[in-house]
């Protein structure tokens, strides 16, 4: 009968099409999300792998080049150390009376004349006054109240190459140097003077100036007390000579690591 089949027609069709076609749906979409979610994790993968790797090999040129600048300082500190220690052999050894003044003079201006970086070459009695000097504008100054005077003479030691701190000279505007010195000996080992090179900031540019891969890079030389040596390239607002013996700063978390290198990451203190 027509009615009968028409019964049957009905009951094979689906009974809920809006369902069977939700449930179809879902599944792409979850199809799709985890196709999407793997990709991404691919993606985020890649994207670390390569981050640690430029990291490491930042770390490892970081390292090479401090090391490079480290040594390069230590040189230049060394041969000025055997200058000085020259000067007190040759013309200083009787006590640290000079055996030739004019010859001692002449000695300390082409000394100042052969180093880059030296403005200029003393000779100090106990007193602390220049007594021969490289810079005749110098001559008889007395700096017995600068600390590296002060240094030398309360612990004097005939072996030891002293470094200041940087400090102001005696120019009117910012002008930031250091020295080295050599203690002079008398004849009962006790303090007879000193001998002391006047370095410029620029004296320790130069392994700079070549290793300064980018125009974002920079890098400042710090003295073991924490004061800033310099900051090369120089900034348009001085920084040198700022105390970075501070909690947090780099300088500090150096020290405290007790380790002779470290890396480090965070803000710098004299830039933010």
């Amino acid at each position: 009968m027509p009615s009968a089949r028409i019964a049957a027609s009905i009951d094979s069709m689906p009974r809920n099409p809006v369902q069977f076609t939700s449930k179809r749906d879902l599944y792409e979409w979850l199809l799709l999300i985890a196709a999407l979610a793997l990709i991404g994790s691919i993606f985020l993968y890649v994207h670390e792998a390569e981050a640690d790797r430029a990291d490491a090999a930042e770390r490892d040129r970081l390292q090479v080049l401090t090391n490079f600048v480290a040594n390069d300082i230590e040189g230049n500190l060394t041969s000025v150390n055997h200058v000085l220690e020259g000067v007190i052999q040759d013309y200083l050894s009787n006590s640290g009376v000079p055996e030739s003044s004019h010859f001692l003079t002449l000695r300390l201006r082409a000394l100042e004349g052969a180093i880059p970086g030296v403005r200029a070459l003393l000779v100090l009695n106990t007193q602390g006054v220049v007594t021969h000097t490289s810079r005749a504008i110098l001559e008889n100054q007395n700096l017995n109240y600068r600390d590296y005077f002060k240094q030398v003479r309360d612990h004097p030691d005939k072996t030891t190459l002293y470094i200041s701190a940087p400090f102001q000279s005696l120019k009117q505007g910012p002008d930031l140097v250091i020295t080295a010195s050599r203690m002079v000996q008398g004849q009962n080992g006790q303090f007879a003077g000193m001998v002391v090179a006047v370095l410029d900031q620029e004296y320790f540019y130069d392994p700079f100036r070549m290793l300064l891969y980018a125009p974002d890079v920079w890098a400042y030389v710090v003295h073991g007390d924490g004061l800033q040596v310099i900051n090369f390239p120089s900034k348009k607002n001085s920084i040198d000579g700022t105390d970075l013996n501070r909690q947090g700063s780099f300088f500090r978390r150096h020290v405290e690591s007790g380790k002779i290198a470290s890396m480090l990451s965070g803000r710098v203190y004299t830039t933010g």
